[in-house]
Order: structure tokens, then sequence, then C-alpha cells
């Protein structure tokens, strides 16, 4: 959410009022779950509920919101695949959502963006003062999204710099970890990118992260892993070539890090799709672990 919601505040400076809208409850099979968002105006649109017909209702819908002059309606999506509206869908479930007018200036998708930048949760309360399409009586509970997963990425060469660039379409909370701090220049990276010179600057991970090490020497591939085996880690992965990281994991067992540590270490990092420049290899490790979040079988 966290690059959308940027992308919806900076929109608001715009002066245009819209509508956003909420996915409050759903039942059967369909292509967004209750917290889904889009937010609409007279001629733009950003986030998706799904798709299709579908989507292209609400659109229409919302628009309509916008000229009535009222400030909230419901609207209910069947993706049943009834005859009365095809090409709807045959998911077979339904959408209920809440459509609510948003005044140009609001600052709740700011606020939302500035604690999700910084790697924390975003709670939002549906109370009927803050969001009047729901009733005093309703029972609906509050919008939680969790916390984006965080991403070491120790190294700030081309190869760091290529995959930090692919972060914010995967609302990851980047931090950049380099001894040089040249290559920690906030410039070339996403906003809200934190940083550090070494590991002594980012004490104990209180949740499971994901770290690639990208770095140029030996010794700090050993040290970093040597810290990394004592966090909770989600993914880790190292690059370098298969002889260099055969010597970096053996020195890693000579100073004690666990056997079930290393072997759960991704290396060398990335899936083999031939890649060679940095972008590719950006992409080939953002594959590995997209893979390993979400797997298969």
């Amino acid at each position: 959410m966290l690059e959308f919601w940027r992308q919806v505040n900076r929109f608001l400076q715009s002066e245009k009022h819209c509508v956003l809208a909420l996915v409050m409850r759903t039942s059967g099979s369909t292509p967004r779950k209750k917290g889904a968002q889009m937010v609409i105006s007279e001629d733009h649109a950003m986030g998706t509920i799904g798709g299709g017909i579908g989507e292209r209702q609400l659109i229409h819908v919302c628009q309509s919101l916008l000229k009535s002059g009222n400030t909230h309606q419901s609207l209910q999506l069947a993706l049943d695949g009834e005859p009365a509206v095809p090409g709807m869908g045959i998911c077979g479930g339904v959408m209920d959502l809440a459509l609510w007018v948003i005044p140009a200036g609001t600052d709740l998708f700011a606020q939302s963006a500035a604690w999700h930048a910084q790697g924390k949760p975003v709670t939002w309360g549906l109370s009927a003062e803050r969001f009047p399409f729901l009733s005093k009586e309703s029972s609906v509970d509050g919008l939680i999204y969790p916390a984006p997963p965080t991403l070491l990425l120790f190294g700030g060469g081309h190869c760091g710099r290529a995959l930090a660039r692919i972060t914010p379409t995967m609302d990851w909370h980047l931090v950049v970890i380099d001894d040089v701090e040249a290559c920690r220049e906030a410039s070339n990276y996403p906003p809200g990118t934190g940083f550090a010179g070494d590991c002594s600057e980012l004490g104990e991970l209180s949740d499971p992260s994901m770290a690639i090490l990208l770095t140029r020497h030996f010794k700090q591939d050993v040290a970093i892993l040597s810290y990394l085996s004592k966090q909770s880690m989600d993914f880790v992965g190292m690059m370098g070539s298969r002889q260099r990281v055969g010597h970096v994991l053996e020195a890693c067992r000579e100073k004690g890090v666990s056997e079930s540590f290393l072997a759960g270490v991704h290396a060398p990092v990335g899936m083999d799709i031939g890649a060679e420049t940095p972008e590719e290899i950006a992409i080939s490790i953002l594959a590995q672990i997209i893979a390993h979040r979400h797997p298969t079988s």
C-alpha cells in the first residue's frame, strides 16, 4: 500500500476531489479481499479491485457520486456471471464496497504512507464519525494493513541500486547498509529508505526480515552472516561466485555460525535466468524472493 498511498497523496495536492473505494467484505471467490482500495477522480483511477467489467462499473459509480453532490454510498459487485450483466465475471463471489468522497488536501494517505515507510503497521478505525457511510450500529472491524517486510540491502553498488529501484513496487521497507558514504546517497534511493554504515547501527531486528548481501569484501560477508544468524530472518541471499560463496560459508562455520542457518542462505542469490546487467540481476533476485515468500506447492 505504501506506493499507492504516496501516489494518492500527491494527487490530492492537485486540489481535486476524488472517491475512495474500500472493499469492506467479500464472500466466495473474489480477485481482491477486505482492505483493497481504489481512488477515483473524474478523469483518473488509482489502485485496483481486480480489473474487468466489475472495476469499470465501480469507476462509473464513483464518478457519478462525484457529480451528485453526495458524500458517500455503498456498492455491491456480484461476480456470478449473471446474463443481466454479461462479462461481469464468473468467479462466483461478492464484493461489498463503501465509497467515500475525499476532499482535496486530506492527510489520511500521507499519514498512512509515513507510518508504512517506517516499517510500521497501519490501522484505519472504521468509525461512523470518520467514515459516514457506516452506521453507528455497524459491526465492521477496522482495516489493518500489516507492517511491510524489511529488506536489508548490504551494498549500495550497481546491483544494489538497481534492486532498490524496484522495491517501491513491492511495498517493502528498504534499509541500505554500506560503509562508503557515497553509496548511501539518498538521491539514489526511493523516498523513505533507511541507511546504516554497518550492522552495529541496526541493532536487534524485531520482525522477520529479508537480507541481500551485495558487498565488496569477503570479511564483510562473514561478519554480516554472523550478525544475521542471530536475527529473525525470512530470507537471506548472497551474491558471488560459487567459489567465493563456499569460502564465505566455511569461514562462517569456523566462527560458529549454525549449520541450520547457513543451509538456508540462498547463494549465489537470484534465479538462473542468464542475468548479466545490474537490472537483470535485480530482477532475478526479486523473482527468487517472491517465489520464496509465495510458494506454489
